[in-house]
């Protein structure tokens, strides 16, 4: 873990850790931000959607750490702020609903 900053580990935790602990809610708390659909595929687009909001960002947080490996520190900081901007939005859709 030497080839990566303090400060990109302390992000991509700030960004895994609180969507992981929010998937519990996603899959299991029937939490659905975006309300419900009378039609059985719309209702089931909106489950997909709402479980992309925790899953995003995990997969970006990995995608930043690849990037970083590439040797593509710009790319992998700007991957890392967008996961954290997403996980924020997920704190508020979590918290407002």
């Amino acid at each position: 873990m030497d080839q990566y900053p303090r400060w990109l580990l302390a992000l991509a935790a700030l960004t895994v850790i609180p969507a992981v602990l929010m998937s519990v809610f996603f899959i299991f708390g029937h939490v659905s931000p975006f309300g419900h659909a009378e039609w059985v595929g719309a209702d089931f687009a909106i489950y997909l959607l709402s479980q992309l909001l925790w899953l995003a960002p995990v997969g970006l947080t990995f995608g930043a750490i690849w990037l970083w490996g590439k040797c593509q520190e710009r790319w992998a900081t700007a991957v890392l702020v967008l996961g954290l901007m997403l996980t924020a939005t997920d704190v508020w859709l979590l918290l407002a609903h």
